[in-house]
């Protein structure tokens, strides 16, 4: 009678008694699928998702204007500007290029339409009061080029100056731009400005003060304001103070037009990129804005980005970076692989339990008419109403989770966090989560579909299945298939690094060459078969388990049997453990090989966790810079004991634009005086010597005074990155330094290489550069002209032959003041001083510079060294960032241990009942569990850390093979973080089997009679 209902609804009525009735079970197997969808939904948000960036070009538009332009100053080759609708954050412009002006523009925006314009400086030193009054302006006489120490004419007083940016506006346009005042009134005249809340709180600042700003000189930095700092600099203006707005943004005081205008126009207006806001009752088309493009202006505008978004045939075609694509590919891959596996392996052991304590129900189930897809749907609802709950769930946290970390990592506000959150992707994360569940019940319903009705009522395995899973065609099968699998794998990768990678260059979007399409199909085939291998692997096992061992404890030989006899839930258990270890041995050698990668082409000054190098953020000369940095270190030794300081120069450059205003022949003069000096590789290299840009040395030979340089392609040459010193005029690849500051840069070598810098020798930092007998071959030269007013190849005026040490990661060279001189290299600019702090534990000491210097100190710059863990050394708990993807996957490997340790504890329960009935004692029945997780972790730890490492080392292989992004040259699978995973998970799992090893007190001991 019981099937005279329809047969689905009996399944899922069965489905759902039996979950309801081990509930345990079912929240470790939903928690296990919510669990990576979370990851997914949150991951998609984090790592795809961006802050809305059409909201936020919304939000650039003031209030009743229709568009936001900006005249830049690149040069019109006839071209349009490919810009975005919410327009475009970086461009080159040109010093020469005179920017469309407002009649060109006005003869495209439509006639309603007004256009205002506004100006926005660079970077301005504020100070209080002064001598001028307000609307005075000035020209300071700063010797920004002055390469000596004597005190500079800046005039500038820097006690208490912080640094600060000003926007002028037209009269019309202020009341748009300018937030709303707090305290006082709106400015009524040039001479009069509003300032932020953090300004007037930074210089104690009050309505009725007056308020002077000073232009630094001129460092050669261009933004999206063109070369406003060249023609402000070295200029100074005062306004009275009339209101306080209460906002913290990145500018600090609203004026009218007077100082930046007036500056401008006397200058021609050449390179300044010119800013007007479009106001007025008429909206700006899309088509407009491209019309505007050909006049290299680019256009914001409200309508575009509400009511007329362009489709995408109306967008300017996007380009793509093929080796780019063809590392995110791969990344995406392997996670995704990485990901459905561990998924899967997870809630897998949790269906086969179920099968296994439902043995006896389906039975009964199959006694009275039901049949094999009566019994398979069973299973299978289970998985899905598992999948149904997991995926809401999932997707629930997920969502909570980008809310919570997308403001601290992607810089995002809390209303911009809905816009990240990949809401088309959730039906099928949904999707997926329904999936996984069913997926992971299949081998279990199938199962049960075959199961014998007999061996089913009796609670006992099949005959039939124990019979072939004993042979031993099956045993040879098995392990023939493992070996087949496993070479296929390896096969497979192989053969992806071996295949030809095209010439790489940008190309049009979604154009990947069919080598590189290969290659990704190679890819995918290496981590199915490594993964389908893996679990052939501990089948393996798991029969090897049965039939060895009779020398062995008791306890010991019936956890063995055990793992033999049900392998159904060891096999997938165990894969749980070897698959969660994997992921986080592979993300643990991609953290550690990234990281060495990142180093292999960063120059630091300083190294270790009590240097640093402080140096001016707003340079102005030689003499101020260096009471600046004076000034600071005493404030700074109040709070953190400066052992030592000495100072650090750098090879002067022709200042900014200097020669623009010469002839030829009085350019060329100027740069004789400031000539540069480079060490030279030991064996010369055709592509060094001809400049070619796309190809350049090897990384390898840089590090290793051995290795024979040789020519490879740009993107994998070494291309030094200069870390640790202010962005100011000067020639960071050589730096003038004596002994002692050299000693205070806590390099490995520091000592010998101060001595060499005593004994007039040099330091380089590219050990190709040093030749056999200990000398380095230095060539002095300095740019030139060409008559025609471009740019010669650099004039070579002598050569020179130095002592020279090599200092692995140090700047590429470095002299004493008196061997520069000697070569004839006379004009220094300073740059910081190197400093050495009281030694304290970790890097503490640093981060309280920073702090620090954060909050008391806006006109210097802290910089240590910029990698603070060379793995295998350091201290580990400064690296939180990088170590925390880590911890999670080792949390995510333990927990999976755990999980999948407590179910088979569930699944033997009535096995303890039985042993503990015949008089078996609480002692041998822990021992027998602990038996049981040992040889469950035994199984699963190595073959995951191996199948880790491998995945890692054949990523990293990847890497190189592309070349993409450095050399990729080292592998560092952090073995010290490795051996503590594999501890750590096996020492976890044990102490949970122990505990969970503790007889349960409802065991009813028989005695016999």
């Amino acid at each position: 009678m019981l099937f005279n209902f329809p047969r689905r609804r009996v399944a899922a009525r069965l489905a759902w008694r039996d979950m309801t009735r081990h509930k345990a079970r079912s929240i470790f197997a939903t928690l296990l699928v919510a669990l990576p969808i979370a990851a997914l939904v949150a991951g998609l948000a984090l790592l795809t998702g961006t802050p809305n960036s059409r909201q936020r070009a919304l939000a650039a538009i003031p209030r009743n204007a229709q568009a936001v332009l900006t005249a830049t100053a690149v040069l019109n080759t006839g071209q349009p500007f490919m810009q975005a609708p919410e327009g475009a954050s970086l461009w080159v412009d040109s010093p020469s290029q005179q920017p469309a002006s407002a009649a060109n523009i006005a003869a495209i925006t439509p006639d309603q339409d007004a256009l205002l314009r506004y100006w926005d400086s660079e970077t301005l030193i504020a100070t209080a009061g002064g001598d001028l009054q307000p609307g005075d302006q000035i020209q300071v006489d700063a010797a920004g080029a002055d390469t000596t120490d004597s005190a500079g004419s800046s005039g500038a007083d820097l006690d208490g100056a912080v640094r600060a940016k000003l926007r002028e506006t037209e009269h019309d346009a202020l009341p748009l731009l300018m937030p709303p005042v707090a305290q006082g009134a709106a400015p009524q005249d040039a001479t009069q400005a509003v300032i932020s809340a953090s300004l007037a709180e930074q210089l104690h600042l009050n309505v009725g003060d007056t308020l002077t700003l000073t232009a630094p000189p001129f460092q050669g930095a261009y933004s999206t304001n063109g070369r406003i700092g060249a023609v402000l600099q070295n200029s100074r203006r005062a306004w009275r103070i009339s209101g306080i707005a209460d906002v913290t943004s990145t500018l600090d005081v609203w004026t009218y037009s007077g100082w930046l205008k007036g500056m401008v126009e006397a200058d021609g207006g050449n390179g300044v990129d010119a800013h007007y806001l479009l106001v007025g009752s008429e909206p700006l088309t899309w088509t407009q804005v491209k019309r505007l493009n050909m006049l290299q202006v680019v256009a914001v505008s409200r309508h575009v980005l509400t009511d007329g978004y362009p489709s995408a045939e109306e967008r300017y075609p996007r380009q793509i970076d093929v080796q780019q694509q063809l590392m995110q590919m791969v990344s995406v891959t392997v996670t995704a692989f990485l990901g459905i596996a561990l998924t899967l392996f997870l809630i897998t052991p949790a269906f086969a339990v179920s099968a296994d304590q439902s043995r006896r129900i389906l039975g009964l189930t199959a006694a009275c008419g039901a049949d094999g897809v009566d019994l398979r749907r069973t299973m299978s609802f289970q998985g899905l109403f598992i999948g149904i709950s997991g995926g809401m769930i999932g997707i629930i946290a997920g969502i909570g989770l980008s809310y919570a970390a997308a403001p601290a990592l992607k810089g995002a506000y809390v209303h911009e966090v809905a816009g990240m959150i990949p809401w088309k992707m959730l039906p099928l994360a949904a999707l997926a989560a329904v999936m996984i569940g069913l997926a992971a019940t299949w081998m279990p319903a199938h199962r049960v579909s075959r199961m014998n009705v007999v061996d089913a009522l009796k609670d006992r395995s099949d005959n039939g299945e124990r019979n072939r899973r004993e042979s031993r065609l099956y045993r040879v099968v098995t392990a023939i298939s493992t070996a087949a699998l496993l070479g296929a794998a390896v096969a497979c990768a192989m053969g992806g690094l071996a295949m030809p990678m095209p010439e790489f260059g940008d190309a049009d979007y979604g154009s990947l060459p069919a080598e590189a399409i290969g290659a990704q199909l190679l890819l995918i085939g290496a981590i199915v078969f490594s993964f389908a291998g893996l679990i052939q692997l501990i089948r393996l096992i798991a029969q090897l388990c049965e039939r060895h061992g009779t020398l062995l404890p008791l306890a010991v030989r019936m956890g063995l049997r055990d793992a033999g006899e049900h392998h159904r839930r060891f096999v997938p258990a165990a894969a749980a453990i070897a698959v969660s270890v994997a992921v986080a041995s592979y993300a643990l050698t991609m953290t550690g090989s990234l990281i060495a990668n990142d180093r292999s082409n960063a120059m630091e000054v300083v190294h270790g966790h009590s240097h640093a190098v402080v140096s001016p953020e707003v340079p102005i000369d030689n003499a101020v810079d260096r009471a600046v940095v004076r000034s600071a270190l005493n404030a700074i030794s109040d709070d953190l004991p400066v052992t030592a300081h000495q100072p650090v120069y750098a090879l002067a450059e022709v200042p900014p634009e200097t020669a623009d205003k010469l002839n030829v022949a009085e350019a060329n003069e100027l740069m004789r005086r400031f000539p540069n000096a480079a060490a030279r590789l030991a064996t010369p290299l055709d592509c060094i010597t001809s400049s070619d840009p796309d190809r350049g040395q090897d990384v390898a030979s840089a590090h290793n005074p051995n290795a024979q340089p040789y020519c490879v392609g740009a993107s994998r040459s070494y291309r030094p990155l200069y870390r640790g010193l202010t962005m100011i005029n000067a020639d960071f690849s050589v730096l003038i330094m004596s002994g002692d500051a050299m000693r205070l840069s806590g390099f490995a070598n520091a000592d010998k290489a101060a001595d060499m810098l005593d004994r007039g020798g040099v330091v380089v930092g590219n050990a190709a550069t040093l030749r056999k007998d200990g000398t380095v071959d230095l060539e002095i030269s300095h740019s030139a002209h060409n008559p025609d007013g471009s740019s010669a190849p650099d004039v070579v005026t002598g050569s020179a032959s130095r002592p020279g040490v090599w200092v692995d990661g140090f700047f590429p060279l470095a002299m004493s003041k008196e061997t520069a001189q000697s070569l004839g290299l006379t004009a220094f600019r300073y740059v910081g001083d190197m400093v050495q702090f009281t030694d304290a534990p970790g890097w503490s000491t640093l981060d309280k510079l920073r702090s620090i210097i954060d909050d008391r100190l806006p006109l210097v710059n802290g910089t240590s060294q910029s990698y603070r863990y060379s793995w295998g050394t350091g201290d580990p708990s400064s690296m939180l960032a990088e170590l925390l993807p880590f911890a999670l996957l080792m949390l995510l490997a333990i927990a999976a241990t755990v999980i999948s340790l407590l179910l088979a504890r569930i699944q033997i329960i009535r096995d303890l009942a039985t042993m503990h009935a015949v008089g078996a004692s609480p002692g041998f029945l822990r021992r027998f569990t602990l038996a049981q997780a040992a040889i469950m972790l035994a199984a699963g730890t190595p073959t995951g850390m191996v199948t880790g490492l491998a995945l890692g080392i054949f990523h990293v292989a990847w890497y190189r093979h592309i070349g993409y992004d450095g050399a990729w040259l080292d592998t560092v699978p952090c073995w010290g973080l490795q051996a503590a995973l594999l501890i750590g998970v096996i020492a976890m799992g044990l102490g949970v089997a122990w505990l969970a090893a503790r007889p349960s007190r409802k065991l009813t001991r028989r005695t016999l009679d």
